[in-house]
């Protein structure tokens, strides 16, 4: 099945979304020394960063940050294509 428009391009943002994220959580790393804070602030700035880089290029599509935390995907992203979603992995 070939991919859509939005996998595309979610496929070719990748690399931006990957430089995004580390540049974001390398700043984070440095200010505070609680783990479990430092994850879920690197977790929530990942997706708030991924969210701006996505609405840049999928204008048309409604980009979902879920409130709860232990709601999957991290970002959902519906359009007329359907319903994606990124999950993010701040550990890895």
């Amino acid at each position: 099945m070939a991919n859509t428009k939005t996998e595309i391009i979610i496929n070719e943002l990748k690399p931006k979304i990957v430089a995004l994220v580390t540049k974001k959580l390398s700043s984070v790393k440095n200010k505070t020394h609680d783990v479990a804070i430092a994850w879920k602030k690197m977790q929530d700035d990942a997706a708030r960063e991924i969210t701006r880089l996505l609405h840049e290029h999928l204008p048309k599509s409604e980009i979902i940050i879920p409130a709860s935390k232990s709601t999957y995907p991290d970002i959902k992203i519906i359009n007329g294509e359907g319903q994606f979603a990124i999950d993010i992995k701040v550990n890895e």
